[in-house]
């Protein structure tokens, strides 16, 4: 039933490809607002370790789906 939703749902402007790629997009901020969220720290005292934490995992995360 998903997939005749999705056909009727795409019009001629937009291919699949394009809709693979929103769908990349999404899983990919999906992923790194779930993991900023987790390793967001208040270290007040060394905040640029958190950030260069942070630098860190985003990295990976776009290399991952890159």
């Amino acid at each position: 039933m998903a997939s005749r939703n999705w056909s009727a749902r795409t019009s001629g402007a937009i291919s699949r490809g394009s809709a693979h790629c929103c769908l990349i997009r999404r899983i990919i901020a999906t992923e790194l607002v779930q993991t900023v969220r987790n390793n967001s720290g208040t270290d007040w005292w060394r905040p640029e370790n958190v950030r260069a934490k942070m630098r860190v995992v985003v990295k990976q995360i776009l290399q991952r789906h890159g």
